[in-house]
């Protein structure tokens, strides 16, 4: 059988992506910080991914997750604050840090370290990795960084497939958070607000078989790019 492990299943896209890959028969090794209901072919497991070092233990020798998996997806990530960069102290940007990247980066190795069969790597990333957005720093500075990785890692482990993809603006609690944040100073995250408003938001479902439908088809050509569905 088919082996992924999936980060950030429990809700949103994440879920989404869940839900695609068991009905591709997919047996899918599942890491977030909220529990889940026992699925036939997920295993579950609960962790905070600001803890590396819990994060880390789960990766033992007796635990499913030194499964040899063909596919490896790191959607889990948070938003963080929404307010001006002067604002934004160090332990907080050190946080979505831990989060949006060292824990990506931890998890890849893990992988890495299983054997040398060719796996596909996948980070889901964002335009905002590419463009700065006012009051977004934490969130475009994780994902800029995200991406950077994915691409020194393509360079350096070259039978194996890494890429970043943005699924786009999606209708998910995400997008509820940016919407609600202060648009007069922000000013920079209105046009969100307008595609939530004008119904403009792809769903995560459309989103999430557009996004197997890419995958499915990565090769090494592709590896190190930055990928839009």
């Amino acid at each position: 059988m088919k082996k992924a492990l999936l980060t950030g299943h429990t809700r949103g896209f994440g879920n989404e992506i869940l839900k695609v890959l068991l009905k591709n028969d997919w047996n899918v090794e599942g890491i977030s910080r909220t529990k889940t209901k026992r699925i036939l072919n997920l295993n579950s497991h609960q962790v905070d991914l600001s803890n590396l070092c819990e994060l880390n233990n789960l990766f033992t020798k007796e635990s499913s997750l030194n499964n040899d998996f063909n596919l490896i997806i790191l959607n889990a990530g948070i938003l963080g604050k929404i307010k001006p960069a002067v604002e934004i102290r160090n332990e907080s940007l050190i946080e979505i840090l831990n989060i949006n990247f060292l824990a990506n980066k931890t998890i890849i190795d893990k992988c890495l370290n299983q054997s040398d069969k060719p796996k596909k790597f996948i980070l889901i990333s964002s335009g905002a990795s590419t463009k700065g957005y006012s009051g977004w720093l934490e969130y475009c500075c994780s994902k800029s960084i995200g991406d950077s990785m994915m691409r020194v890692y393509a360079r350096e482990h070259k039978q194996h497939i890494f890429t970043s993809i943005s699924p786009g603006a999606l209708n998910t609690e995400m997008q509820t958070l940016i919407t609600n944040s202060d648009l007069e100073k922000l000013t920079d995250l209105k046009k969100f607000y307008d595609l939530k408003k004008n119904n403009s938001l792809r769903s995560p479902e459309e989103a999430a078989n557009k996004f197997y439908e890419l995958i499915e088809k990565l090769d090494n050509e592709m590896s190190g790019k930055f990928l839009k569905i």
